[in-house]
């Protein structure tokens, strides 16, 4: 499988860091939303912050939450106003109530699968709240992700749909059936997608992590339940944040990979015993190099050491970590200038070039939904009609302003010295479309 540029393979490992992250001008709310989202609560005070710009970088960042469930609501009032408190604490509250939802659904997963007599590997939210490594209200949650035998993938989505549960979407990967809900969305993974056995290339059964003595089991649940033992929890979160997102921004806010880290407890004083164990079964998708930077950069967040990370003069891994998570959330050019790894890097699965072909002709016959979510809804046929004929005119339109901004961020981001990227116009994020 071809690796993106920056990341060779060295004696069977990856080696340096995946992108080149534009230098920054960090604005005041930028600091204020790291530090009140990492740092130790109250350890410094803040005056003459602009709250709406705070707010703004919070919820891109995805760090919102997070900043209300650590920080006592009268601080945050006394620093960004009494509005953008309460947004901050409604934002809280609707963390609480997505945990609480797929926390129930996880729940009810089991009955099932107890009523089947299917083993059930929980992955990601659900498998961190299940250790109790989450504070209610401090991270959104939005779907259930659970690792099945693979003879038994195909019977257990049939006992869910006698339950209700319906299909959004027919399309199966490899490793995934098709995507369930009611209510909450459910992935049924048959492979746990980036966790290899050490010397096997092909992503993990259930079966092989469990002759690994690699699950654990949760006793608090009905039937067989199982999470990840708790270096294969850190070594999985660290693979989906960086080789699965970090050039695809746009589908997961990579501070939440941060936190993660730092809610199960994740050192640099641990980090030599996780190279020689959790991190053999994710060694061909990230680097020695991007590790580091993830344990430096968490450890330095939460020691507040924000300042030192953001100085145009840091060149670590971990601050180039933490300019690459910045940019991509916060720069729309910085964003689409990834894009382009994005459309020619194949995902796992992937054989020769054909991935690309078919990921263009998925890109062009989207379906009537998903018009609706890009381009608005369309009151007659007529309009859904004019509605395909633009949509290769805009994928080149697209396309082209990727190359463009590719561009100007690989090849002359130096130009960038000392300039804010929040304040450049041209390159707020807006929605994506």
């Amino acid at each position: 499988m071809k690796r993106p540029r920056g990341c060779q393979m060295r004696n069977g490992k990856l080696a340096g860091l995946r992108f080149q992250p534009p230098l920054l001008e960090a604005p005041a709310e930028l600091y204020w939303v790291l530090c009140r989202g990492f740092a130790p609560p109250g350890r410094l005070p803040w005056e003459g912050l602009d709250g709406a710009k705070a707010l703004a970088m919070a919820r891109r960042l995805d760090v919102a939450a997070r900043i209300a469930g650590r920080n006592p609501a009268g601080e945050l009032a006394r620093e960004v106003g009494e509005d953008v408190a309460a947004q901050l604490v409604e934002v809280y509250h609707q963390a609480a109530a997505e945990m609480a939802r797929v926390a129930g659904m996880a729940s009810l997963l089991a009955e099932i699968a107890a009523a089947e007599r299917v083993p059930l590997l929980f992955l990601k939210f659900v498998a961190l709240h299940l250790q109790g490594a989450v504070a209610l209200g401090t991270r959104r949650a939005a779907d259930v992700d659970l690792l099945v035998p693979e003879e038994a993938a195909a019977s257990f989505q049939r006992a869910l749909e006698r339950r209700g549960f319906f299909l959004p979407t027919t399309r199966i990967r490899f490793y995934q059936l098709p995507a369930m809900f009611r209510g909450v969305t459910v992935e049924v993974h048959s492979r746990a997608l980036r966790l290899c056995p050490p010397g096997n290339p092909t992503a993990a059964t259930f079966s092989e992590l469990h002759a690994a003595g690699m699950l654990e089991r949760r006793p608090e649940l009905p039937g067989e339940c199982f999470v990840l033992a708790r270096q294969l929890l850190l070594a999985h979160a660290i693979a989906h944040g960086i080789d699965q997102n970090a050039l695809r921004p746009w589908r997961y806010p990579l501070l939440r990979m941060v936190a993660d880290l730092l809610d199960l407890d994740f050192s640099p004083a641990e980090q030599d015993v996780f190279m020689g164990a959790g991190y053999q079964w994710i060694r061909d998708v990230v680097s020695v190099q991007e590790v580091e930077a993830a344990v430096h950069l968490a450890h330095s967040l939460a020691s507040g050491r924000v300042p030192e990370l953001l100085s145009d003069q840091q060149s670590a891994p971990a601050a180039l970590l933490l300019r690459h998570v910045v940019a991509s959330a916060l720069d729309r050019g910085y964003a689409d200038s990834l894009r382009l790894f994005a459309l020619f890097r194949p995902a796992p699965g992937d054989r020769g070039l054909w991935f690309v072909p078919r990921r263009l002709a998925s890109a062009l016959l989207i379906s009537r939904s998903e018009m609706n979510r890009r381009y608005g809804t369309r009151s007659s046929r007529l309009g859904y009609l004019v509605l395909r004929l633009w949509r290769p005119l805009d994928l080149v339109r697209r396309f082209f302003r990727h190359v463009r901004m590719y561009l100007r961020y690989r090849l002359r981001a130096r130009r960038l010295r000392g300039r804010s990227f929040w304040d450049r116009r041209d390159d707020q994020l807006s929605p994506q479309g």
